[in-house]
């Protein structure tokens, strides 16, 4: 039973992801002038606020575990039924309800998602998601091994995180925004990410672990970002919604079966060796991002030809 609502649970949250962005997205562009909106400080900001959150919530959340933990799930489920009640009221939702739209809609959705640059974008949510599965079944043993057994240290260890993606996206912001290389930065984060855990398999120590895998998440407060950004710029506003929530289940699927497997399969003794397949399945993900550049470069060189065979 417990299972059966983690998974309905799981779907509605991705479901609701593309909704969400797509909301807020088109919120944001309402409310100012097509000059004032940029959307790659709208995304960096949004991701900011989130990082908030995830601080405020690391102690809180390890708390209320120790404590009472029925009182953690009646409230992300209360949040879930205000979040559907809220959704199911906006004019946007009513809109994509009626039967006249939805051919249109899952048409258009498929047209985007074949274009080769959308394409990239998935694999490369899709090895994220696999990295991300194995992430998430190892780093608690892994930091909980280190610190023999410090419940404590879990909050530590997501807190200081959650402040070094926080500090990277500002950064960007403030200094890197500017070279108009969110692309290029996002694959060095990727790299970056995945030098880390080739180096986390081979460390025994809290502190060393978290000097190596700190910066790598500082890098990390950028690519969310950028890389939602980039994607969005891709796709139609009338057909948001469904592909970010295809992106979504493309990653959290990948992730999901990751963890299935990997829950049958590991143990102790190979915990540490698994930071190795993670980290190249980021290289994976790096690639097929990249491969977004190349792909916007060759787009760009045959238009120039049409043009020039026009004239």
């Amino acid at each position: 039973m417990k299972l059966t609502a983690f998974a309905l649970t799981g779907v509605g949250f991705t479901l609701m992801s593309g909704a969400s962005t797509a909301w807020l997205l088109g919120l944001a562009k309402s409310k100012a002038s097509a000059k004032a909106f940029d959307q790659d400080k709208f995304f960096l900001e949004a991701d900011i606020i989130g990082r908030i959150a995830t601080i405020a919530a690391a102690f809180g959340a390890v708390r209320l575990l120790s404590i009472a933990p029925q009182i953690l799930w009646w409230g992300m489920a209360a949040i879930g039924i205000v979040a559907l009640g809220f959704g199911m009221t906006l004019e946007e939702t009513r809109e994509l309800n009626a039967d006249s739209r939805r051919g249109l809609v899952l048409s258009s959705t498929l047209a985007t998602l074949r274009m080769p640059i959308i394409t990239a974008i998935l694999i490369s949510s899709l090895f994220f998601g696999l990295e991300a599965a194995i992430r998430n079944v190892i780093y608690q043993p892994f930091v909980m091994d280190l610190k023999r057994g410090q419940l404590a240290y879990l909050a530590y260890f997501q807190t200081t995180l959650a402040l070094a993606r926080f500090a990277g996206g500002l950064f960007y912001k403030y200094h890197l925004i500017h070279l108009k290389r969110g692309i290029e930065l996002s694959v060095l984060s990727l790299l970056v990410f995945a030098g880390a855990q080739f180096f986390a398999a081979r460390v025994d120590s809290y502190l060393s672990f978290v000097m190596i895998y700190g910066p790598a998440i500082f890098t990390l407060g950028w690519y969310f970002p950028v890389r939602d950004s980039y994607l969005n710029r891709n796709i139609p506003d009338s057909i948001r919604a469904t592909a970010l929530s295809v992106d979504s289940m493309v990653n959290k699927l990948a992730s999901a079966a990751g963890c299935l497997i990997l829950g049958l399969m590991v143990n102790r003794a190979s915990i540490s060796g698994l930071w190795n397949y993670g980290a190249v399945f980021l290289v994976f993900a790096a690639v097929a991002l990249g491969a977004t550049r190349v792909i916007c470069k060759l787009g760009m060189r045959r238009v120039k030809s049409d043009i020039s065979e026009v004239l």
